[in-house]
């Protein structure tokens, strides 16, 4: 019985290690904790249009990307706040 269950389960787990995608998700100390993936990316794209020398366009990045920072920041805020609200501090720490 013990076998045929063992069997069972190691065929269950090999099939879900072939057919389920991983990521890697990499954390920097350093972080921020509203600085976000997307945002990452608006920082990267207008770095990158300032140095090929495109002004306007980095301005316009740079207006629309503290935008976005300011959003992510409210957004962030308003997570922690509820999470001090509900009363769990053990999720809160």
């Amino acid at each position: 019985m013990e076998e045929s269950l063992t069997a069972v389960t190691d065929n269950i787990l090999h099939s879900e290690s072939r057919s389920i995608l991983t990521k890697t998700v990499k954390s920097y100390p350093n972080d921020n904790p509203w600085l976000t993936a997307q945002l990452k990316e608006a920082i990267q794209a207008k770095c990158r249009a300032f140095a090929t020398g495109h002004r306007t366009e980095a301005r316009a990045m740079q207006t629309a990307l503290k935008r976005e920072i300011a959003q992510a920041k409210r957004l962030y805020k308003e997570q922690v706040e509820a999470v001090f609200h509900n009363g769990n501090m053990r999720q809160a720490w």
